[in-house]
């Protein structure tokens, strides 16, 4: 074998992209690879690249990590499966041809990754695949179910699957090196392993297996090894692990032949092949490819002729990889692709046969003979082909006749397309030689050669071509056929998977199943076998097609096997094949009666069981007895079928015959005498049983028997037949013959045909007389018309005008009234008959002023009966150009329309010019669209049609010439905004700018990061914003790392200092120090120095800063920055002058100052030598004990000046320094000077004892002087002193002199003990006056918060009401009701200003706890605390919760929250009062009024259950009676929820026909619910149960409400809303007259326009009615809509159905657990769905 290049179909890549794995399809046209992106590769056998798809990974929402392991086409090549390392198969349907849609048929998700796959040649039905858990699954396609055919003991991973040619084996290598064979169940006849086994061990895991004529596996360890797939004998290796160059080996691939193998490796292929005299394998070299990398895939092509090979790089190249090639004639190739095939090509047609040896015997020689017979020869056999279609012609020939029997034209050659039935004759049957075949997709053709050949013979000829016997045009293509054994009944099916049945005698066809899997005729015989899904369907005779045998059954039909007694059928089901037994009689009755083996056909009915299917096989034998003459088995046949006249019957005509037989000798010796033929009588009486009259009436005249054929007419009543002989025969009773036949015709009532013999007597009024009786008024008429020179009686023509009338013949009554001069009641009646043509032409000569009205109802009714076309012509003649308009648009004629428009007044033609408009721009003439448009005045519409097809230049055309500036700014919006989406930018830029949306394109440039463009766009328009715009462009390309375009655009806007940052951000200080340098002058170069230096070490820092001459510089701008630790290492490291260090650190010092880190900046002013620095930082911040100690540390003359601080009142540290600088005098001086002469006399005892006693006498005169004004110590003193005197009233007003106001802390307690020693002091001696000294002390207590001590003070005096209020007024409630114990008015007072005080504390906790739960709900409500609220209204009653729930509620849908308040409401408690009831209707309103995209499901459950407790409660007995408007009120919005409510559950539950009826149910409270939103749900509802004339009219009436609502919007009209216009549609439907239209839509635009081209497709469709479904009234029997309550002719009413709204009829009523009727239907679907009752939520069953 040589491997030649051929070409390479996919290019390698730069990168690395491995080709995972290649697969060709069975007939080679197609080529699959697979990426290392998941993406499949599909070329065609020329190697262009015809596909590509992505594969899908195993979760839709996982990120694709996964990669593709395996490939593998289905034996018929329309299938592709896909292993994935996701853990799954997918199979994809491809298709036979390039243009069919690809889909996935198959998923097997698995638990364990996929490794490896195979599908075996000719199971088609399944796929094998291995897992990386070592097991081996087979995956069903016909279940989409997996089943385990084996796993590896030890688990071991399966590396690598082939499958043996035959597809009846399947060999595994696992990761161990372990190779196990396994054998499907078909195959295990005992000649190999049955099952699994293990086959032999490899010398590593193997990477590759290939089963060709031996089993071949390859691994990484460079070794190929053979095994004998059989006994698992290795037969020879191949090692290659020396040859350095040798490595990569990670595919193989077997020719189809199996005796050659091609392995990839790294630049390599290496061949092997077997030869030699023993064919042992052989290494046959290799093939270098120089620059391929790793060969990461091989396939063979099926027929031989081609390799592929896929490389690390992505790249696919094709070999040839043929023996050796050769010529025949110069017109045929022959190409040798091994050595036991041989592909034969037509070089002139380049069609293609493959030769091949079955046995794998060599082919030696090929010949071509007549350039269509192909002999190739073997050693030991003979190989023969026949080219004998071509050109589309199908050559039939017979063995035995040198001549081509028929020629046939057809272009389907599948075996499928063709059937042959040949069969020798057999006793009374002739040959059979028919063919079935297709002459096109859709027309089957049954030929005759047989009776050709027979025809052909009698001229002496052999040959004789074929004789059509039916021909079969079908509807669809068909795609199977075949006959049946002796080619009388023809078996199909279409592409729909329709099977019928054909007879070819009879010519009819039958329909046997709407949907086939398989079909087959049992061999010999004339039974049907066939699968329909689960069904196997079984025919056991043809003759009664409509009554199949049906066996359930599970699998698929693979065929049927049949042996003597014993007919089977074959059913695949999964890893086993079952076998279902066939009626073995039934079908053996069958061939019996093709063999016409009568006797044989009665035994075996006789012995099946009676039934349908055994009576049409009686009738069958009955059939072909009597065509036999067998009357004896006919008889038979009839008493099994219980015909008792047909028995007596076929019994006298025995008898007959046994009569007419002449007795004769018994016969000689020889052969059996042939039949004796019926006597003549009996052949016709049976050929009359046949009703076979023109053989049983020659049977009888060639025996003169002229009677008898008469008596027999006569028997059966064919008196016309009996006359015809008669007169032929000139029979002398003929005559008598007429007149009983006339009396019969009287007397069976066919008084019409007796007056045809009166009328052809000439006798016309007897005969028109007749006819009447008859009821044969047109023939009357016929008659009196026939002869209009007979004076008729005027009472004959005005009953023949009645008869007429009443029959309905209308035109005939005006040809009547016509013929008779009549024209007014002829045109009557031919108005009354829809016949206009008649009445036009009457009355163009009769009345010819009624012709244009004739014209225009001729129109009408042509409309009406959906013809159009032909009604234009009527309406132009009538003048009515409307109509006409609407006609020829009807009629799609709109040439015609535009034609008549030109005479139409503008005004009113504008909605014709609409439409017409319309109609050209759906076909795509779109200039005749924009003319429409435009006289139409809609130059926007013309422009958005140009739009949206794409033709921009047109567009905007017309935009130019016709739009209003304000429209053309939005037209070329929207252009811009496509031309953006599209990405031309340039265009979009235009479209922008022209339309004044300059910031729009700069959006544009922006979300695109195009920021030149960006600039550019904003220097041009918006010149203030260019700064902006270059820094927002140099902060993305910063992002970007782009630096130097930053840079530039930072630059650009004066930011410089950006720029610098930008490069200090990334550490290129060069760049910084550059920009900053060049914009930013020499002190930003030396800050960005500086910033260098930090980022450095403090020696490189330095050093850096020296080189740069800015040492200095770098301090102070480290100074300057507050970086002082930096600025000490820089000056430490003499980078700048030594004198700089000093002053570092006094900057530093008085930053720290600054920072009022006063500990630290004394260290720093210490350090630079500047202490005194120090004391003023102290002095100045007050603290003179750190500055003292400063100054006496380092610098003594620096003591800070204590009169500076006694000056400032600082008296305490001035102490301190007077005393430290031992100046006690001046401290004495400094407090007497202050007044504080107990700090003067402390020092003095202290320091200066000598002055203590001068002091304390200055104090004592002082406190004297000073009174009242004094402070509290001389309050007190003084006070003391009075009571020392003995002057208790002075004293007491001493005491009470201080009051208190800014006291605070022990100072309280100091005046609270001074004014209760006041009080003390009246008690011992001014008793009189206690009282008024008490209110005085509780006074000054209560002032300042010492409200328990006022109580003291005044209960010690006995005052009790006072003491009340003290407690009162300082909040000891408590307290005050113990002092008002026994004092009723007392303590109410109490009660009441304790109430006051928490309501105005807002203290709801102790409010409830003291019982007031009212006030503390209305407290917790108040503040928002609604939990609190609802749980203290809990806790009072229903009562309160109800009201609290409503209040919360209001609150609540006020906010725009209304599922929240429907939730409160359903929590919290529900109440029956008008004003609770009146916030239930609100919160209703808002969820029912919600827009579809803010719908709430458990929003309208919540509002129907607070709406059915409210009802419960105002059913109550003892509920307080509300308003009878009230309830009625309440009880329709319940209704309205409930069925809202239980629709939505219910199309979530699947009950789709149950949510139709609820939604229709729903329209009779619109107002309650939103007019549009209750059509559009109704609407919907039955146009998914698949109710489209229910679905028409309401959404409709939908279209015309949502209309409405865009026209009151457009009129701005405020103030109530309108009513919803009147429609009797919608009056039908119970929607209630004068409801309001809705002020909002329910959908939006998308779901409006989405409803808007449904219904156009409806109306112009006309698919259903497009009407509501009516009922018929149970009590007057009018028709009334189906969801109606009553009726509207009778009056009678129905109750509503609690499940579907729908009227209860009597004898569907079912009783609900609440109490509320319900359809027995509709409640078991229900309960059937959910369980529970739809009303009450409790659990339910169904009800029957």
């Amino acid at each position: 074998m040589q491997l030649r290049y051929l070409q390479t179909v996919a290019p390698a890549a730069d990168a690395v992209s491995k080709v995972a794995h290649l697969a060709w399809s069975p007939d080679g046209t197609k080529l699959a690879a697979a990426a290392a992106d998941r993406v499949l590769h599909l070329f065609d056998e020329s190697g262009a690249r015809r596909d590509r798809f992505r594969t899908k990974p195993a979760d839709g929402n996982a990120s694709g990590a996964y990669l593709v392991t395996g490939l593998a086409f289905s034996p018929d090549g329309a299938k592709l499966a896909v292993a994935q390392s996701d853990s799954v198969v997918f199979v994809y349907r491809l298709g036979a041809g390039w243009d069919e849609k690809k889909s996935i048929c198959n998923k097997f998700a698995q638990s364990a990754a996929v490794s490896c796959l195979a599908w075996a040649p000719g199971r088609a039905g399944d796929v094998c695949f291995g897992l990386a858990d070592g097991k081996v699954k087979l995956g069903m396609l016909a279940t989409n179910k997996t089943y385990t055919l084996y796993a590896h003991p030890d688990g071991a991973a399966v590396a690598a699957l082939a499958a043996s040619p035959d597809g009846r084996g399947l060999v595994s290598g696992h990761a161990d090196g372990s190779l196990y064979h396994f054998t499907f169940p078909e195959a295990q006849d005992g000649s190999g392993p049955a099952g699994c086994a293990k086959l032999a061990h490899h010398s590593c895991a193997p990477c590759a297996l290939a089963w060709g004529e031996s089993v071949a596996a390859i691994g990484p360890d460079c070794r190929v090894a053979f095994y004998d797939p059989t006994t698992g004998r290795e037969q020879a290796a191949f090692e290659h692990s020396a040859d350095e160059e040798a490595r990569g080996f990670a595919c193989a691939a077997v020719n189809p032949a199996g005796d050659a193998l091609v392995v990839g490796a790294v630049d390599r292929l290496y061949v092997f092949g077997r030869g030699g005299a023993k064919g042992a394998w052989q290494a046959a070299g290799f093939k270098q490819i120089s620059n391929m990398g790793p060969v990461t895939a091989v396939a063979w092509r099926p027929d031989g002729s081609r390799l592929a090979a896929g490389g690390l790089r992505g790249n696919v190249d094709l070999w040839d990889t043929c023996i050796r090639r050769a010529r025949h004639k110069g017109k045929f190739k022959l190409t040798y692709v091994s050595k036991a095939a041989v592909i034969v090509k037509t070089l002139a047609t380049g069609s293609r046969i493959v030769l091949k040896s079955v046995y794998g015997y060599e082919v030696s020689k090929v010949a071509v003979y007549q350039g269509r017979f192909i002999v190739g020869r073997t050693h030991s056999t003979l190989l023969l082909a026949c080219l004998l279609y071509r050109g589309g012609e199908l050559h039939v020939i017979e063995y035995g006749v040198n001549e081509v029997v028929a020629a046939l034209r057809t272009e389907h050659m599948s075996p499928y397309l063709l059937s042959l039935a040949m069969q020798g004759a057999r006793g009374a049957l002739p040959d059979v030689k028919r063919l079935a075949y297709l002459m096109d997709a859709t027309t089957a053709r049954v030929v005759d050669f047989a009776a050709a050949s027979a025809t052909a013979a009698e001229g002496g000829v052999a040959g004789g071509g074929a004789v059509a016997l039916a021909t079969v045009a079908h509807d669809t293509r068909i795609d199977w056929l075949e006959l049946n054994a002796r080619g009388s009944h023809l078996l199909f099916r279409d592409k729909s998977r329709r099977l019928f049945l054909f007879d070819v005698t009879a010519q009819e066809r039958a329909s046997l199943l709407g949907f086939c899997q398989y079909a087959q005729w049992v061999p010999g015989s004339d039974a049907v076998v066939a699968q329909s899904r689960g069904d196997l369907c079984v025919w056991y005779g043809v003759a009664a097609p409509d009554r199949p045998a049906v066996i359930p059954i599970r699998g698929d039909v693979t065929g049927i096997e049949r042996a003597p007694g014993r007919t089977e059928v074959l059913v695949d089901e999964g890893l086993t094949q079952a076998a279902y037994a066939l009626d073995e009689g039934r079908i053996d009755f069958g061939a019996a009666l093709e063999a016409l083996d009568f006797d044989r056909a009665v035994a075996t009915l006789e012995a099946l069981p009676a039934g349908p299917d055994t009576d049409a096989q009686w009738r069958a034998l009955s059939a072909a007895a009597l065509a036999h003459e067998q009357l004896g088995v006919a008889e038979r046949c009839a008493a099994a079928l219980g015909d008792v006249a047909r028995v007596e019957f076929l019994h006298k005509l025995i008898k007959q015959a046994e009569k007419a037989e002449p007795v004769e000798p018994a016969p000689a010796p020889g052969p059996a005498p042939a039949a004796r033929e019926l006597p003549a009588p009996v052949r016709a009486r049976l050929a009359a049983l046949a009703r076979q009259w023109p053989v049983a009436e020659s049977l009888l005249l060639a025996q003169g028997r002229v009677d008898d054929a008469v008596a027999a007419y006569k028997e059966a009543h064919r008196w016309e037949d009996a006359l015809r002989v008669a007169d032929a025969a000139h029979h002398p009773g003929r005559d008598e013959l007429r007149a009983e036949h006339f009396k019969w015709l009287l007397a069976t009532d066919q008084a019409d045909r007796a007056g045809a013999i009166k009328e052809r007597e000439g006798d016309v009024p007897a005969a028109i007389a007749l006819h009447l009786r008859g009821g044969a008024p047109a023939r009357a008429a016929q008659a009196v018309a026939s002869h209009p020179n007979i004076a008729y009686d005027p009472a004959l023509l005005s009953a023949v005008s009645a008869a007429l009338a009443k029959a309905g013949l209308h035109e005939r009554a005006g040809d009547l009234a016509a013929a008779l001069g009549r024209p007014a009641d002829a045109l009557a009646a031919y108005r009354r008959g829809r016949a206009y043509r008649k009445a036009v032409e009457l009355a163009r000569t009769a009345a010819p002023a009624q012709v244009i009205a004739l014209e225009e109802e001729w129109g009408d009714w042509l409309s009406s009966q959906h013809q159009p076309d032909a009604a234009v012509a009527h309406y132009i003649e009538a003048g009515d150009a409307p109509k006409a308009i609407e006609a020829a648009i009807e009629a799609r004629q709109f040439a015609k329309a535009a034609g008549i428009l030109e005479h139409l007044d503008p005004s009113k033609a504008v909605p014709y010019h609409k439409r017409i408009a319309q109609h050209y721009a759906d076909s795509g003439a779109l200039s005749e669209a924009e003319a429409f448009w435009l006289k139409a005045g809609l130059p926007m519409t013309a422009v958005d049609m140009y739009t949206k097809a794409g033709k921009w230049e047109a567009a905007q055309k017309v935009a130019r010439a016709y739009l209003p500036e304000p429209e053309l700014r939005a037209f070329k919006l929207a252009r811009a905004r496509e031309a953006e989406a599209a990405r031309a930018w340039a265009e979009a830029e235009r479209g922008y700018v022209a339309a004044g949306e300059v910031d729009a394109a700069i959006a544009m440039y922006k979300g695109n990061k195009m920021w030149d463009a960006l600039v550019r766009l904003v220097g041009q328009h918006r010149r203030e914003a260019l700064p902006e715009a270059h820094v927002l462009a140099a902060a993305a390309l910063q992002a970007a790392g782009q630096w130097r375009e930053a840079e530039r655009h930072f630059l650009e806007a004066t930011d410089w200092r950006a720029a610098a940052a930008m490069y200090r951000s990334q550490g290129a200080w060069e760049h910084a120090l550059r920009v900053s340098k060049a914009h930013g002058g020499a002190a930003a170069a030396r800050q960005v120095a500086y910033e260098w230096a930090v980022s450095m070490p403090p020696e490189e820092g330095g050093a850096l800063l020296r080189r740069l001459g800015l040492g200095d510089a770098a301090v102070e701008a480290a100074v300057e920055a507050a970086a002082f630790d930096h600025a000490l290492q820089l000056a430490q490291a003499r980078a700048a002058a030594p004198h700089r260090l000093a002053e570092v650190r006094l900057k530093r010092a008085m930053f720290l100052e600054d920072s009022r880190r006063f500990a630290d900046a004394e260290g720093e002013f210490v350090a630079a030598g500047k202490p005194r620095e120090a004391v003023d930082m102290y002095t100045h911040a007050r603290d003179w004990e750190a500055a003292l100690r400063v100054a006496e540390e380092h610098e003594p003359d620096a003591v800070p000046d204590a009169g500076d601080l006694a000056a400032s009142g600082q008296l305490a540290a001035a102490e301190s320094v007077f005393l430290r600088a031992r100046r006690p005098d001046a401290a004495l001086e400094m407090y007497r000077s202050a007044g504080q002469w107990d700090a003067a006399v402390r020092l003095a005892e202290a320091y200066v004892p000598a002055r203590a006693a001068e002091l304390r006498l200055e104090m004592a005169a002082a406190a004297g002087a000073a009174g009242g004004a004094a402070g509290l110590s001389a309050v007190l003193a003084r006070a003391q002193a009075f009571e020392r005197g003995n002057d208790p009233a002075r004293a007491i007003e001493a005491y009470l002199s201080p009051n208190g106001e800014g006291a605070a802390g022990a100072e309280l307690d100091a005046l609270q003990r001074c004014w209760e020693a006041g009080l003390a002091l009246a008690a011992r001696h001014q008793r009189h006056r206690i009282g008024d000294v008490a209110a005085a002390v509780a006074a000054r207590l209560a002032s300042v918060g010492r409200a328990a001590a006022a109580v003291d003070a005044l209960e010690r005096v006995g005052d009790a009401p006072g003491a009340v209020e003290a407690a009162l007024a300082g909040g000891l409630f408590d307290r005050a009701r113990g002092l008002a114990a026994g004092n009723a008015a007392l303590l109410k007072t109490v009660e009441d200003a304790h109430t006051r005080a928490l309501v105005a504390a807002n203290d709801a906790d102790a409010l409830a706890a003291r019982g007031n739960v009212g006030a503390a709900v209305e407290m917790f409500a108040a503040q928002g605390n609604w939990a609190r609220a609802h749980e203290m209204a809990a806790q009072s009653g229903p009562a309160l919760a109800a009201a609290t729930a409503a209040r919360h509620a209001q609150l609540l849908a006020r906010q725009g929250d209304a599922p929240a308040a429907a939730a409160v409401l359903a929590a919290r408690g529900v109440g029956a009062e008008p004003a609770l009831l009146a916030v239930y209707r609100e919160v209703a309103a808002a969820v029912l009024g919600a827009a579809l995209g803010a719908r709430d499901a458990q929003a309208e459950q919540d509002v129907r259950s607070v709406l059915h407790r409210a009802l419960q409660q105002l059913d109550l007995p003892s509920a307080s009676p509300a308003p009878r408007v009230e309830a009625e009120a309440a009880r329709a919005l319940f209704w309205a929820a409930h069925l809202v409510a239980c629709g939505g559950r219910a199309a979530g539950g699947g009950l789709r026909e149950l949510a139709a009826r609820q939604a229709t149910a729903a329209l009779r409270y619109v107002g309650l619910i939103p007019a549009d939103r209750a059509l559009y749900e109704a609407g919907t509802a039955w146009r998914a149960v698949g109710r489209p004339g229910t679905a028409f009219v309401l959404l409709n009436c939908y279209l015309d409400v949502a209309d409405a609502i865009d026209e009151a919007a457009a009129s701005g009209g405020a103030g109530a809303r309108p009513p919803l216009p009147d429609d009797p549609v919608l009056a039908a439907a119970g929607v209630p007259a004068g409801a309001p239209l809705p002020a909002e839509h329910y959908a939006d635009e998308r779901r409006r326009e989405e409803v808007r081209n449904y219904v156009l497709e409806l109306s112009m469709g006309a698919r259903a009615e497009q009407r509501l479904a009516t009922r018929p009234c149970d009590g007057c029997g009018a028709e009334c809509c189906e969801a109606a309550l009553s009726c509207t002719a009778c009056g009678r009413s129905w109750e509503a159905c609690a499940v579907s709204g729908y009227p209860v009829g009597p004898s569907e009523r079912v009783a609900a657990k609440s109490g509320l009727p319900a359809r027995r239907d509709d409640w078991n679907a229900w309960v059937g769905a959910f369980g529970t009752d739809p009303v009450t939520g409790l659990p339910a069953a169904p009800m029957y």
